[in-house]
């Protein structure tokens, strides 16, 4: 009788482990569909960046004026002098 009893113990603790092992895969491939989304996004920014990068550098290698740089870094990196003040009209028009 004992050893009836405990083969179904076995056989129910055997059943949870496929079960909870079985869960657990499903949920890691999840996060791998999610991570290689993750890397896809990061790829096309990092894409966007270089080509950003080649931009300036080839403003930079194309001598530009004092001037030209400073317009660049107020209007793209919105950048000011240290002795300069900025105006910012917010009602809007």
């Amino acid at each position: 009788m004992k050893r009836k009893k405990s083969g179904w113990i076995v056989k129910l603790c055997l059943a949870a482990f496929i079960i909870y092992t079985a869960y657990k895969l499903v949920n890691l491939q999840m996060e791998i569909h999610g991570k290689r989304a993750e890397i896809a996004d990061y790829k096309v920014k990092i894409e966007e960046q270089q080509r950003q990068n080649e931009n300036l550098q080839q403003d930079i290698d194309h001598k530009l004026t004092e001037d030209e740089i400073k317009q660049i870094a107020r209007d793209k990196l919105g950048l000011a002098t240290p002795d300069e003040r900025i105006f910012v009209n917010v009602t809007g028009q």
